[in-house]
């Protein structure tokens, strides 16, 4: 019924904001927010919604290392109840912390995909970013750094 679609729906946004950690800012204003709550609050809009797959353009952007985290379990969690999540980031080393495949599209226009152990190397970031790349290891988990 209506009714309930509509209840249904105000409990998924109330889920999409505290999983974004915005159920506090629920009653604010938009142009109260900061760049990074608008992003989780987009990031949420699209949570609530009941779509098989989700695509989001630079969810990452303007959102400190508590954030990207939290937007991160968040992906899994839901990738985890069968939704595909498809993200586009510049943060190769965040992509190879959460993802499980990656596309990385060259300078040239060529791209490589697959699992992000086998697309995020060195020479396959250095033609999309025109800078070289190297892997390290910290802590036992793989790392990205660009720069010389």
């Amino acid at each position: 019924s209506r009714v309930a679609r509509i209840g249904s729906l105000g409990a998924r946004v109330d889920a999409a904001l505290l999983a974004m950690g915005l159920a506090e800012f629920a009653d604010r204003r938009w142009s109260t927010l900061s760049s990074g709550e608008r992003q989780r609050a987009w990031v949420a809009f699209a949570l609530a919604s009941d779509a098989d797959s989700l695509l989001l353009d630079e969810p990452l952007a303007h959102q400190d290392p508590r954030e990207r985290l939290r937007l991160a379990d968040a992906f899994a969690a839901e990738a985890g109840q069968g939704r595909l999540v498809v993200i586009t980031a510049h943060d190769p080393d965040w992509v190879l912390g959460h993802c499980t495949h990656a596309i990385v599209i060259a300078v040239d226009g060529s791209a490589a995909h697959g699992p992000v152990e086998r697309i995020l190397q060195p020479q396959i970031l250095a033609a999309a970013y025109a800078v070289p790349w190297r892997r390290v290891v910290v802590d036992g988990r793989h790392a990205l750094v660009a720069g010389r």
